[in-house]
């Protein structure tokens, strides 16, 4: 009889121990997600600071430079324009990386000590059960967050692709400039 108490011991606790296996994997993971939010958000950060400092070096200096040019030179037009594209290119840049910094709600699982102990402490379920329900809980919560940290991504690759072609549009308007002053 002891052989089978053994047995059903050992198996509770391989049971045990595999839900605490996949409860740490998603809490990794859930921390992980958390951390690339942040990381997420520096970037964002990054790409408005750098996109300001170009943007108002090019809106200074490209006025100051467009003025030097007459206005009744028939190439006066075209960098005009294209000194136009490059600014609402590096402004729309900032506005992606401002909506990737905007401030999203995450989720954090549990929400509080108290909603632990009301909903997993104060209940007859077991330590399996209990761990089993966080665990699902938690992962709601990563694919939530992740969700958030996907979008984050997508405004700031915009961003990004649009500071490239803010940058080559300007080397287009100062190569332009070169060529009128040659």
């Amino acid at each position: 009889m002891d052989d089978l108490d053994d047995e059903d011991a050992d198996d509770q606790e391989d049971e045990i121990n595999k839900h605490r296996f996949i409860y740490n994997a998603i809490n990794d993971r859930y921390h992980l997600e958390r951390d690339r939010l942040k990381i997420l958000d520096d970037k964002s950060n990054n790409i408005i600071s750098f996109v300001g400092i170009i943007l108002g070096l090019q809106a200074g200096l490209g006025s100051f430079l467009l003025k030097e040019i007459p206005r009744t030179e028939a190439c006066y037009q075209y960098l005009s324009s294209i000194f136009l594209l490059g600014i609402i290119l590096l402004a729309i840049s900032i506005f992606c990386g401002l909506l990737a910094y905007s401030v999203k709600s995450v989720l954090v699982v549990p929400d509080t000590g108290e909603e632990l102990i009301e909903l997993y402490g104060e209940t007859d379920e077991n330590f399996l059960t209990t761990l089993t329900n966080l665990s699902g809980e938690k992962a709601k919560a990563v694919r939530f967050n992740r969700d958030i940290g996907d979008r984050k991504v997508k405004f700031i690759n915009m961003g990004f692709v649009l500071l490239v072609g803010g940058i080559i549009v300007n080397i287009l308007f100062i190569y332009g400039l070169l060529i009128i002053r040659g």
